[in-house]
């Protein structure tokens, strides 16, 4: 599938991760587009979630604290367990992506639950 608009992506990730807003109280989703990449970020304070997808390879989500820069990111626990699979079909993307939000939520509560500066 060959995304057609700059806000496919965020459209994408708006329902699996609306926990984001509405549990923890992150900003967002914002997308941003580089090359064939695609990124959804989710604010709050000085911690950011990344939703990344790059079209025929498998989204993940990863974390930064204290600012977004390469040496403070990590990655969800469990984001590469499907990372053999490439999928470009919307209703295996949509499965995938509930998936990744149910990790996030799953192996990282302390981290979407803090204020910032925690």
């Amino acid at each position: 599938m060959k995304p057609d608009t700059t806000a496919w992506w965020a459209n994408e990730c708006r329902a699996p991760f609306e926990a984001l807003n509405r549990e923890f109280g992150f900003s967002g989703p914002v997308q941003t587009n580089a090359a064939n990449e695609y990124t959804v970020h989710y604010r709050k304070g000085n911690r950011t979630v990344n939703v990344v997808f790059v079209p025929g390879a498998t989204p993940f989500v990863e974390l930064f604290y204290p600012a977004e820069k390469i040496e403070h990111r990590r990655f969800v626990k469990g984001a590469s367990s499907l990372g053999s699979e490439k999928t470009d079909e919307v209703s295996e993307l949509e499965k995938l992506l509930r998936l990744r939000a149910h990790e996030l939520l799953a192996n990282e509560r302390k981290f979407l639950n803090a204020e910032n500066g925690a």
